[in-house]
């Protein structure tokens, strides 16, 4: 029961977080306001729990560290849990899979169970799939740019619609691939634990969504709806590769890089340098806090829990 709490509450801090890497791009573009941004948000993560979340159940609790008992569980969704409360009442966009790798690998040495291979696998990719995402959206973006109609009215439908499914889609993945994270830490059947968790990143989108969302959609660069498509599907799709091969990524990291890709083909500059290395420093030292929070808790926790 105690891990599935924590699993409840951390889907719901993930939706509350994570939203804005789904929806920052189609706020920031005026294409839907705010609230309904969040619904879509919150309905797309929900579905893509259901349905791909089981894909991502091994892949810290089994292919990372291989202890799978319950006070090693408890340390990381607490450790992790911790620092995503911490970065959203900062208003910075982080995924929950940062703090929760850099916890697993804490644990996996103290109990040396730690899975090297994959550990560098998970590493490489949180460096080469953000990267390889700024050329994709750019791709994205010029192609669809090229396929538009001219005429003003057409154009703004087909960018509305384009940017909804785009949007969606990031919500998908990152259902799919970070809130199917907590899959395999909750002790319960995905029959049971997919629908709950799914209710509980619903909830957390659509409540308490809006802070993160408002610092990706204005504060960081000013794009285009067809700009914020091509970032969206590129992020969404390095995202699903990851998926299929159980790796847990940022979808954050990937969906916030991937807003350079277009912004670059326009030449467009970075309206907020701070907010954006504040963001950057998120990212590099929520593994380092997952790692020291999951690592004291370990050593705190009874072995055994009920």
């Amino acid at each position: 029961m105690l891990l599935l709490v924590l699993a409840l509450v951390a889907a719901f801090a993930i939706g509350a977080n994570n939203a804005a890497a789904s929806v920052g791009a189609i706020v920031g573009s005026g294409v839907m306001r705010e609230d309904k941004a969040l619904l879509l948000a919150g309905i797309g993560m929900a579905i893509g729990i259901i349905l791909e979340g089981w894909k991502m159940r091994p892949s810290v609790v089994g292919y990372l560290i291989k202890a799978n008992q319950s006070p090693v569980t408890a340390s990381l969704l607490l450790a992790s849990l911790i620092v995503l409360i911490i970065v959203t009442f900062l208003a910075l966009p982080l995924s929950f899979s940062q703090a929760l790798v850099g916890g697993a690998i804490g644990i996996g040495i103290l109990t040396g169970t730690l899975n090297l291979r994959f550990t560098a696998l998970v590493s490489a990719s949180w460096v080469y799939a953000p990267l390889l995402s700024i050329p994709l959206s750019a791709i994205i973006y010029v192609a669809l740019r090229a396929v538009l109609p001219k005429g003003i009215f057409r154009r703004a439908r087909i960018n509305a619609i384009l940017v909804t499914v785009s949007s969606f889609y990031v919500s998908y993945v990152l259902g799919a691939n970070t809130v199917g994270l907590l899959e395999g830490m909750s002790s319960a059947p995905s029959s049971e634990s997919g629908p709950a968790l799914a209710a509980a990143a619903f909830l957390g989108s659509y409540l308490a969504g809006k802070t993160v969302t408002k610092t990706v959609s204005e504060n960081i660069v000013g794009i285009s709806p067809i700009a914020s498509s091509g970032a969206s599907f590129a992020s969404a799709l390095m995202v699903e590769v990851m998926t299929q091969l159980s790796i847990p990524v940022s979808v954050s990291q990937i969906g916030v890089t991937a807003i350079f890709g277009p912004a670059f083909t326009r030449r467009a500059t970075i309206a907020n340098k701070s907010r954006m290395a504040k963001i950057a420093a998120v990212w590099a030292i929520a593994p380092v806090l997952g790692f020291v929070l999951a690592s004291g808790f370990y050593f705190l926790l009874p072995k055994t829990l009920p």
